[in-house]
């Protein structure tokens, strides 16, 4: 739900005295902002006590720029974190690539550099020194890590080395890619806009060329002021060929000012493994959590209702019994009912059914679902849909139920 108000007039007299009561220094930027009585739009979620303020508003530009300034270098100074699914210490990396377009003072579009691409980018390093690109997002799922372990000061140690060496695979392997495949972009393109850059000189011309007789006709009735405009006229058509030739040359002159900008790191950490099952239970809650968000949203996109049942408690109150065997009941448009079991991987692998849920797929039959949500720790989850797994997929026992990947993919249906 968004709402969009004015910042009410008296709001600076009362920041005004909220200010010299508490003496407040750490917000005095946002209130600043605020008694400038600029506009607010807010978005207050359903059932949740946050609101959430937009990039564009004034106040989320400046909280923004206030957390930036005071925590880049403490980003910039390392973090430990705790991968329950890594066998070794390794480096995160987070760096910003960049493609700009370089100045060149001779063309006037040219005179002041401009960025073409920003593009955040996470490198995982290991310990052998191998580097490799991972989603952005995968340290997000991981929990924060207390003090370097002893077995991990050996990668630590490596220090500036580490980093040159990560900064060297960023320009080699993506920064530069990035920037020849705008170079090859715009050359590729070259000749249809320089046809395009002709015609519509040409075209031009031709206009020019079919209304200068009409002003010289009115220049010998004696019209004074078609004489001013027959000497633009013409002056127009002394400098077209200029013009066009400027035009054509600025076309040619891009592509040898693509380069790539210096990489620029942004934070780095050290991921540590470990071996405490509460360590994996919460990740692999966290991965859940995301693949339960994806499929709501899926579900309420298409009008459905869905509650969530993956607890007794839940359960009993949606009027079933303790275990149904899924974890979301979704009620679709002609009161359509889907038993949900959801599951989410970081990126792909075969999932696990236990026996009650595939129990409940045998006996639901053509109600029963099961979404994986494939992809968790990147930008873009990918959600599979199986409908009546029980008879969609061969399966192997291993405790559960293990599904191979290969087998939800071509099970998968298409979206409606």
């Amino acid at each position: 739900m968004e709402s969009s108000a004015d910042i009410p007039p008296d709001w600076s007299r009362r920041i005004r005295q909220l200010r010299s009561t508490l003496g407040l220094t750490a917000v005095d930027p946002l209130l600043l902002v605020l008694e400038g009585g600029r506009r607010l739009t807010l978005c207050r979620r359903e059932g949740g006590a946050a609101v959430f303020l937009g990039p564009g508003e004034p106040v989320f530009d400046r909280l923004r720029s206030l957390l930036c300034s005071r925590f880049a270098r403490k980003a910039l100074r390392d973090g430990v974190f705790v991968d329950p699914y890594a066998q070794n210490p390794y480096l995160f990396h987070l760096t910003l690539i960049a493609v700009l377009r370089r100045v060149d003072p001779r063309f006037r579009p040219f005179a002041r550099e401009e960025c073409l691409e920003y593009r955040l980018v996470g490198l995982r390093q290991r310990e052998d020194g191998s580097i490799e690109q991972c989603p952005v997002e995968s340290l997000l799922l991981l929990k924060e890590g207390r003090g370097i372990p002893s077995g991990a000061w050996h990668i630590v140690r490596q220090g500036r080395e580490a980093r040159e060496a990560v900064r060297a695979y960023a320009m080699g392997q993506i920064a530069r890619p990035l920037a020849a495949q705008r170079q090859a972009t715009l050359l590729e393109t070259l000749p249809s806009r320089e046809a395009f850059v002709v015609r519509g000189h040409d075209y031009q011309d031709a206009e020019m060329a079919t209304l200068r007789p009409k002003l010289g006709e009115r220049v010998r009735a004696g019209d004074q002021r078609a004489q001013a405009e027959l000497a633009r006229l013409r002056e127009r058509q002394r400098n077209l060929a200029d013009r066009r030739e400027e035009a054509l040359a600025v076309l040619r002159r891009e592509p040898e000012l693509v380069e790539p900008e210096e990489v620029a790191f942004l934070a780095h950490a050290l991921v540590v493994p470990s071996s405490d099952p509460d360590d994996r239970r919460r990740h692999d809650d966290e991965v859940e959590a995301i693949a339960v968000r994806v499929t709501v949203a899926y579900e309420e996109a298409r009008g459905a209702t869905v509650r969530d049942v993956s607890i007794p408690a839940r359960s009993v109150g949606a009027g079933l019994g303790e275990y149904p065997g899924f974890d979301l009941l979704s009620t679709r448009p002609q009161s359509e009912e889907r038993a949900i079991e959801v599951k989410g991987r970081v990126g792909v692998g075969d999932v696990e059914l236990t026996d009650n849920e595939w129990a409940k797929a045998c006996n639901l039959g053509d109600r029963f679902w099961l979404y994986v949500v494939f992809d968790c720790g990147t930008p873009h989850p990918r959600l599979l849909r199986v409908r009546h797994p029980f008879k969609a997929l061969l399966v192997q026992a291993r405790g559960g139920v293990i599904v191979d990947e290969q087998q939800v993919l071509a099970a998968a249906e298409r979206d409606e």
